[in-house]
């Protein structure tokens, strides 16, 4: 019988690795959505990414402004499973994948911003 579990967290307040535990089981693969926080700013920003047990990831992401004039910029990414950039190219958030657990998940942040959410999708 296949396991899913959906649930959210925010970009960590500091690099380094961060686990999410409480899923009650290890999963096989996770579906990442990386976004702003409702309300901030004028930008979007928006990341949808994969990693499986074996560690292979990959990310899409894209980021804008509507206002007078279009910026914006995608990227695709197979070095990492969390991706969020500004529209100038300044990295926002940027995680790549550790380890698949017996309750989760880890990953190593290498850049944090605390106005973004990341939501998951884990399937076991």
């Amino acid at each position: 019988m296949e396991k899913v579990k959906v649930g959210y967290f925010d970009s960590p307040g500091v690099t380094g690795n961060y686990s999410i535990t409480g899923l009650g089981f290890k999963p096989r693969i996770i579906h990442f959505y990386g976004s702003k926080n409702d309300g901030l700013q004028t930008w979007y920003h928006s990341s949808q990414s994969f990693v499986d047990i074996n560690g292979n990831q990959v990310c899409n992401s894209f980021t804008g402004n509507y206002s007078n004039t279009y910026r914006g910029d995608n990227q695709i990414r197979t070095d990492r499973c969390i991706y969020l950039f500004a529209g100038g190219g300044a990295v926002q958030v940027n995680a790549s994948f550790v380890s698949m657990d017996d309750d989760g998940f880890t990953l190593k942040f290498n850049n944090t911003n605390s106005i973004f959410r990341i939501r998951y999708q884990a399937i076991g």
